[in-house]
C-alpha cells in the first residue's frame, strides 16, 4: 500500500509537484522523446530529498552480449534509438537543481550500465 505505480512519459508525469520518494528508471531513457522535458519532469516531481536512479545497459561496451547487435553500427544512432550519455544526463539534472549526482559505468546482472543517481532539492531555502 505504500507504492504507487502510475503510468506516463518522462517528458509528463502524472503526479503533482514535489509528490515522489523516488523516480527508478532502467531501460528507459534511450527512448525519452526530450531528455531535457525527462529531466525537468524528475525535477518537477520529485520530493525534497527524494531518489532518482536511471540506469541504462551500455550497447557501446565491447563486453555487452549485445554491443554487435546494437552497439557498433552507428555513432549515434542504434536500431532507432539514442545512445544515452550520461554526463550530458548529470549536467541536466544539476541544472534543474538535484543534488549529489553520481554517474558511472558499472555491471549490473552481468551487464555494463550507465548509471546515474540523484537527490531531488532539499526543503525550501537549503539543499
Amino acid at each position: 500500500s505504500n507504492i504507487e505505480v502510475v503510468d506516463g512519459a518522462a517528458e509528463r508525469l502524472p503526479v503533482d509537484d514535489r509528490s515522489v520518494d523516488a523516480i527508478w528508471a532502467v531501460n528507459t531513457m534511450h527512448h525519452w522523446v526530450a531528455v531535457e522535458g525527462g529531466v525537468a519532469e524528475i525535477a518537477r516531481a520529485l520530493r525534497p530529498n527524494g531518489r532518482i536512479l536511471l540506469v541504462d545497459e551500455d550497447f557501446t561496451d565491447p563486453s555487452h552480449p549485445d554491443h554487435e547487435r546494437f552497439g557498433s553500427d552507428h555513432d549515434d544512432e542504434h536500431h532507432g534509438f539514442t545512445m544515452v550519455d550520461a554526463e550530458t544526463i548529470s549536467d541536466l539534472l544539476r541544472a534543474a537543481g538535484l543534488t549529489g549526482v553520481d554517474t558511472s559505468s558499472r555491471r549490473i546482472a552481468g551487464r555494463p550500465v550507465i548509471s546515474v543517481a540523484a537527490r531531488g532539492t532539499g526543503a525550501e531555502g537549503g539543499t
